[in-house]
């Protein structure tokens, strides 16, 4: 038990219950969720979670890269593919979008189309840096 627990704190006393603040599972909160279900390891969670987002919000990228890396995890090299392809008509030049598709394109066995992506993905890093332009 810590010894901090009984300190009255802006006015509550022991007599009143402690309310917690309701827990809004919105965007951000699913983009946390599937990082750190990422970082577990728990993929499938992690590409559950990146649905969410999109859902909430089909123009965030993030998502949309975070779930054709999962896919990429999980070994589903064409699905994850398909799904970058998708993404890439809404954001054809998001940098970490065009390396998840190279990854992609080399799991699945076409390692030109991985160079071509991957060597886009690092001039779209550098065209973004060299303009001051961050998204």
């Amino acid at each position: 038990m810590s010894r901090f627990e009984n300190l009255e704190l802006s006015g509550e006393s022991e007599e009143q219950p402690h309310r917690q603040k309701a827990l809004v599972k919105d965007e951000a909160y699913h983009l946390a969720e599937a990082q750190t279900a990422f970082e577990n390891g728990e993929f499938e969670a992690a590409l559950r979670s990146y649905g969410k987002v999109i859902e909430y919000n089909p123009q965030n990228p993030s998502a949309w890269t975070g779930q054709v890396r999962m896919l990429i995890e999980l070994g589903e090299g064409k699905e994850a593919k398909l799904w970058a392809d998708k993404a890439l008509e809404r954001f054809p030049s998001d940098p970490e979008l065009l390396a998840a598709k190279a990854v992609a394109l080399a799991r699945i066995g076409d390692l030109d189309g991985a160079l071509i992506f991957s060597d886009t993905s690092i001039e779209e890093r550098a065209t973004r840096l060299t303009c001051g332009w961050r998204a």
